[in-house]
């Protein structure tokens, strides 16, 4: 499907200044790259289509007739061994819809291409034709703000905010204790690995 002409004229705002030309320029080439989901799913099932639709973990009923066209010891060794093919049907879609939180890393490991990079992956699925979801964001520091994410010159503070600090633990702990996350909200960190090799770090991460 091809972009509205809502999202179409939001990247070309930013293709037309200097300063967000290149997070604009990397939306287009993320969205033919990106597979996200539309809308919840029941926990720990997917919609599945074609082969994909096999399994080799199901109840009996499921099962393929196939199956049972092997005699009685191929059969059994099948299901002893975890080879028989069940057939996992297609969820349908929950009405529920979830809210995404974008964080966006903003201490020293992640200045430079890596926010380029990180503000196009956020633009991109934020303003991805097929989603539809509210969308938040965040800059993760010292403390956490708010990032607007509609216009040109909002993405141009979101690029310009900075922060000389080694990790944003600090600002991810004060985010979530005041944000608790509830089950329909969606949560993305989108930092740099480097970023991620302190212990407070690591510990901001675990515990989150």
């Amino acid at each position: 499907d091809l972009p509205t002409t809502e999202q179409k004229d939001f990247v070309d705002e930013l293709l037309e200044h200097h300063q967000t030309f290149h997070v604009g320029a990397l939306i287009k080439s993320l969205w033919s790259g990106l597979d996200i989901p539309f809308h919840s799913q029941i926990p720990s099932d997917q919609p599945m289509g074609g082969v994909s639709d096999l399994t080799n973990k199901g109840d009996f009923d499921r099962l393929l007739i196939s199956e049972f066209a092997n005699d009685d010891w191929t059969f059994l060794s099948r299901l002893a061994n975890n080879e028989a093919l069940y057939l996992q049907r297609e969820v349908p879609p929950s009405r529920n819809r979830y809210q995404r939180i974008f964080l966006i890393d903003t201490s020293l490991k992640t200045w430079g291409t890596p926010k380029t990079l990180a503000h196009a992956v956020m633009l991109a699925i934020a303003h991805h034709p097929k989603s539809d979801f509210a969308c938040e964001a965040y800059a993760l520091g010292s403390f956490y703000h708010p990032l607007g994410i509609e216009t040109h010159e909002q993405v141009l503070d979101g690029l310009s905010r900075l922060e000389p600090v080694m990790s944003c633990s600090v600002g991810m702990d004060a985010f979530f204790r005041d944000h608790p996350v509830s089950e329909q909200q969606q949560v993305v960190l989108i930092s740099a690995k480097e970023a991620w090799q302190h212990s407070e770090a690591q510990k901001a991460l675990s515990e989150y």
